[in-house]
């Protein structure tokens, strides 16, 4: 769909001409096209017009609530997104896992540890399984908000299959200051037989530079160019953080 496109792109006029075209023509805008419509606006930041189209779509369902709570979370506004929140359960549109993990990363952006705390405890009062992704962004929003104690808890009871849970906790640990433990953690990752990626190395190389672990740091450069991601934009500007620790240790 050309709609979808523009928002994949954020092709904000393009996205803009369509829907002018549309109302223009007299095409009726049915809740998908205004759903998509509400999504390309909320991605490209235009909440006003986003949520003047939600507003007109007659029956809503959940794929237009999240298009609209996700573009308020884009902005951080945790505050709307609650908001929207309520006026789902008041309208008996039951919230999907997209919908939850999109106020989290509001709450998270905005360090609005009580709401975030409100949507956690949500999830375990009905019993909805949390996906990798729902329980990142409570680790990533307990971490931002200072609640160390409480992203450990999540982490630990969730599934350690891939690189998503290990990198936010490397991150959220070099976000409080624990570098320590963010090397730690990078080498249980390891350990436990997966993967490191980009984000991974990304991550903990400044942990690497704040404790000036230079043969860390090599290690972790020798596995960098082992994986073949020397190139990757996301680990050279990590590397610059690597190379002032050998620089330092030399």
């Amino acid at each position: 769909m050309v709609i979808a496109s523009c928002a994949r792109l954020l092709d904000l006029e393009r996205g803009k001409e369509i829907h002018m075209e549309l109302v223009r023509k007299g095409f009726e805008l049915d809740g998908f096209i205004s759903s998509a419509l509400v999504d390309m606006y909320g991605k490209c930041g235009c909440l006003d017009t986003a949520i003047e189209v939600f507003e007109h779509i007659s029956r809503k369902t959940v794929v237009a609530w999240n298009s609209m709570i996700a573009g308020y979370s884009l902005k951080g506004d945790s505050g709307t997104c609650m908001e929207l929140f309520k006026r789902m359960n008041e309208e008996r549109i039951k919230p999907t896992l997209t919908t939850l993990t999109s106020i989290l990363i509001a709450c998270s952006r905005s360090a609005q540890l009580q709401q975030g705390k409100f949507i956690h405890g949500y999830i375990v009062r009905n019993r909805i399984k949390a996906d990798i992704f729902t329980e990142s962004s409570l680790i990533d929003l307990y971490f931002k908000c200072g609640c160390v104690g409480s992203a450990e808890n999540v982490f630990e009871k969730m599934p350690k299959t891939n690189a998503v849970s290990w990198n936010v906790m490397i991150s959220g640990y070099v976000t409080v200051g624990n570098y320590f433990n963010a090397l730690g953690i990078f080498n249980a990752m390891k350990e436990a037989g997966v993967k490191p990626d980009a984000i991974s190395y990304t991550s903990v190389l400044p942990a690497c530079s704040q404790l000036a672990a230079l043969e860390q740091g090599k290690e972790i450069h020798n596995c960098v160019i082992e994986s073949k991601l020397e190139t990757n934009e996301k680990c050279r500007i990590g590397g610059g953080n690597c190379k002032i620790a050998y620089r330092e240790g030399s």
